[in-house]
């Protein structure tokens, strides 16, 4: 039997250096003002960066740096890519996948031969409980361990091609005769300028000032909820570098580019993600005899103070109209029929949105993300970006300060009552806007946004039919992810409709 801390030690990552000398100077303005404090980071090797000094010089370079960050797919023979998983390998040959729970237990273990090429092979594992396991995948000398989060009932589809993919595949979106330069920094949008060589002098980065919000003092509270500043601000939203993970190389694809999205209105956010006695309350009331209650377990989590989870994309939205109705307020989405009870993982068909009511919602992608954000321009809104963190044991603990999370949840097992999100709400610090666990603890459904573009956008908003499977996603990863779901700008690139236990909300209210 392997232990899970033979799994993780694959997981976690090697040493890469640089083999291209790097060395770019210049300066970052805004008008004809220097920026002094702004970071500069390149898009093909974000691991390095600079800062601006009082002049608005900088100098980037790779000189003697050794950097250590999760690896990415250019050393890795297998990924996950939705629902498929992906392996180069030489054909043909015989694969061999293990499935291991998070204990590192031994489960299952199946073998494909790769000699069909292309064509796509289904592995049946045997039943188990829906949640995060770890797939150790052999092929020939090539060996690794992915983590994932599985149905009851998991079918892989595999797929084998002996084809390696273009090393600049990832930068294509970027620039296809370059790469690029970003400067960024908190009370400016992104800025960019786009590079011809690693060395380069008299580069020029401009910033354009942001409006989005920095908090100061008291924040404004209505009951549970916190009012959020953003009319007459924008922000820039999205992932601006390639995010290289291991076990979903469609990740970054969802992200990019980053944009500019402005409001014309504020709005209140719930503090807490919704608790066990709020959803039950407001459910039971409404709804009566027909409300069926979510199958909250100590498994993971049971108690008032505990979030609300196993709730789906319908269920959701049903709280919403019934948070509504109890204030007398007008509800936001109508239904032509439902399928099963509120609560019980209920199907709603003929979904309408009116966001001009003045009742409670679910976000939009944007108002989350901005929120998320709490005025920062970072990763993570503790002011620290993803590439070359997290990289030891120090900056686990400072994820385990602000969220809950694989390192400190999952990793746990469940003998631990730190597992799945015991601890309850609001235990971890809040960011800048007064939110607390909204990376992490349980998935957040949002309406989901347009199709990234390089456009800016004003007021983006769900209005009239929507498709709840598919227009209705979850932001923040959970307590069951690694940090690079925790970002304020990632995107899940598909949607795990069985794992509901991971999947929770709060919610948001118009202030008109």
């Amino acid at each position: 039997m392997k232990s899970v801390g033979s799994v993780l030690c694959v997981v976690l990552g090697v040493f890469i250096v640089s083999a291209q000398t790097i060395n770019i100077s210049g300066i970052v303005k805004s008008g004809t003002d220097p920026v002094e404090g702004a970071t500069i980071l390149l898009a093909s090797a974000p691991e390095l960066f600079a800062v601006s000094d009082a002049n608005g010089a900088f100098t980037l370079s790779d000189v003697g740096i050794r950097t250590r960050f999760y690896p990415s797919n250019r050393s890795s023979f297998a990924r996950f890519s939705g629902n498929r998983l992906i392996i180069r390998s030489e054909l043909p040959q015989i694969i061999s996948l293990t499935l291991f729970n998070g204990l590192g237990r031994q489960l299952h273990k199946a073998s494909i031969n790769s000699a069909a090429g292309t064509d796509a092979a289904t592995v049946r594992f045997p039943e188990c409980a829906a949640g995060l396991y770890f797939l150790e995948i052999i092929a020939g000398e090539q060996r690794m361990i992915l983590p994932r989060m599985f149905p009851a009932t998991p079918n892989l589809i595999v797929e084998c091609t002996n084809q390696q993919p273009s090393p600049n595949s990832r930068l294509a979106k970027i620039s296809a005769s370059g790469d690029m330069l970003l400067g960024m920094k908190t009370r400016y949008l992104l800025g960019s300028t786009q590079i011809t060589s690693s060395t380069a002098a008299d580069v020029e980065i401009v910033l354009e000032a942001s409006t989005q919000f920095q908090a100061s003092g008291t924040l404004e509270h209505t009951g549970q909820m916190v009012k959020i500043n953003a009319k007459g601000c924008n922000f820039s939203m999205g992932q601006p570098v390639p995010i290289p993970v291991e076990s979903d190389d469609d990740l970054w694809e969802y992200e990019y580019p980053v944009h500019t999205v402005a409001f014309t209105y504020d709005f209140l956010m719930d503090t807490t993600e919704i608790t066990q006695q709020n959803f039950d309350s407001v459910m039971s009331e409404v709804y009566g005899e027909t409300y069926d209650q979510p199958s909250w377990s100590p498994n993971f989590g049971l108690g008032d103070f505990i979030p609300g989870y196993h709730i789906n994309q319908s269920d959701a939205i049903l709280f919403c109209n019934a948070r509504s109705k109890l204030e007398d307020l007008d509800t936001v989405y109508t239904y032509t029929s439902i399928t099963g009870k509120p609560g019980g993982l209920c199907e709603l068909s003929g979904v309408v949105v009116d966001c001009s009511k003045n009742g409670y919602r679910l976000p939009t992608e944007a108002e989350w993300e901005y929120a998320c954000r709490g005025g920062t321009v970072t990763d993570y809104y503790w002011n620290k970006n993803y590439r070359p963190y997290p990289a030891d044991a120090v900056d686990s603990t400072e994820i385990g300060e602000y969220a809950i999370w694989h390192g400190n949840s999952a990793r746990m097992g469940n003998e631990s009552p730190q597992f799945g999100i015991r601890v309850g709400c609001a235990t971890k610090k809040p960011n800048q806007y007064g939110l607390y666990d909204i990376t992490g603890s349980v998935g957040e459904w949002v309406h989901i946004a347009p199709n990234y573009t390089a456009e800016a956008l004003t007021d983006p908003k769900p209005e009239g039919s929507i498709d709840v499977k598919n227009e209705v996603i979850d932001r923040g990863g959970n307590w069951g992810n690694a940090p690079v779901y925790l970002r304020s700008g990632c995107r899940p690139s598909y949607q795990y409709d069985y794992a509901y236990n991971f999947f929770g909300l709060r919610t948001v209210k118009e202030i008109r």
